[in-house]
């Protein structure tokens, strides 16, 4: 697959005026996460620490200071791009908290296996940071 096609069809939140990058950040955190583990199942816990690090690192690129992970988890779910593990009702994705008690895990897709192969992924991920 075509990472610049991939990344073309993510859903962004356009009503400030501003491409939000919550979703790069995310699959950036994914992809360091499995690069480092080679596991393709994470607790939220991993997943978390791996999005604020990355938001942290890139923080300069963009003008969000919303670093929190539940919408672009939400949002790659319901895209199958992303298979979350839900073992009891969250009410607030907004919620840390309602993640922990409601996540037990993330999986990856095959669709997002195969784009992680592809090269230069994460150059073009980090491209879109801050368009």
């Amino acid at each position: 697959m075509d990472p610049n096609i991939f990344i073309d069809n993510l859903r962004r939140d356009k009503a400030r005026g501003i491409i939000a990058p919550h979703q790069i950040v995310l699959l950036l955190a994914l992809y360091s996460l499995f690069r480092q583990t080679g596991k393709i199942h994470f607790n939220i816990e991993e997943v978390n620490s791996s999005f604020q690090l990355v938001w942290k690192e890139n923080k300069d690129k963009f003008k969000s200071t919303n670093n929190n992970v539940g919408l672009p988890l939400k949002s790659l779910n319901s895209q199958g791009i992303i298979k979350l593990e839900i073992v009891s009702s969250i009410f607030d994705f907004r919620n840390l908290k309602n993640l922990n008690d409601g996540i037990n895990k993330v999986n990856l897709t095959e669709v997002l296996l195969k784009v992680f192969h592809e090269n230069s992924f994460t150059d073009k991920l980090k491209e879109r940071l801050s368009k």
